[in-house]
């Protein structure tokens, strides 16, 4: 919602020509290594801000994921209009999905075998984050260029879900953090908590 709030005054300005008009430099960055760029902003965001903001995850202490997030809420917004971007992705999403991969053997490699560097580790903190970012962006791409291909359909339920999907998020969100406040206080096991808060939830 906070968002969607502070995106508005863009999103309104792009609406009509202005948006159509912006479609075709889209296309141009997602028919080359552009399509990629993004992930150098995210990485930036995340090495820049995350030691001064490492969280708890809310609107005062986390900075960095706020501004990280607000990031793929604004690439999402522009993104959705541009038909040629869209071709774009769908056309290079077996590239996507080959730098998916290879980004997360070797970030889990690195974690493994404690080399991932800490935040003040200067130049190996910035690539380390940045790798993160591309990692992140290019399953991304890679869901979307699948997506298009493969789910470029509608009906009746899609088309309900589409609309529903927000309201729901939102709702299915406070019925979890208040059904877990009282469960994870219980005697059960993990596995039984989970399964109760899920079903709940759902």
């Amino acid at each position: 919602f906070l968002y969607s709030l502070a995106a508005l005054p863009l999103l309104a300005w792009l609406r009509g020509a202005r948006r159509a008009r912006l479609a075709v430099p889209l296309a141009r960055l997602a028919g080359g290594a552009g399509l990629w760029a993004p992930a150098l902003a995210l990485g930036g965001i995340l090495a820049a801000l995350l030691p001064r903001w490492p969280g708890p995850q809310d609107i005062v202490h986390d900075g960095a994921m706020l501004l990280y997030y607000f990031t793929y809420f604004l690439l999402g917004a522009l993104l959705a209009d541009a038909r040629g971007a869209w071709e774009a992705i769908e056309r290079r999403r077996a590239t996507s999905l080959r730098v998916a991969v290879v980004t997360l053997v070797v970030a889990n490699w690195a974690r493994w075998n404690g080399v991932d560097p800490d935040w003040d580790a200067g130049v190996a903190w910035w690539a380390w984050a940045l790798l993160l970012a591309l990692l992140a962006w290019s399953w991304v791409l890679t869901m979307l260029g699948y997506g298009r291909r493969w789910l470029w359909r509608t009906n009746a339920l899609l088309d309900w879900a589409r609309e529903a999907s927000y309201p729901v998020y939102v709702i299915h969100q406070t019925v979890i953090v208040v059904v877990a406040y009282y469960v994870v206080q219980g005697r059960e096991g993990v596995v039984a908590k989970f399964g109760f808060t899920t079903l709940v939830s759902l």
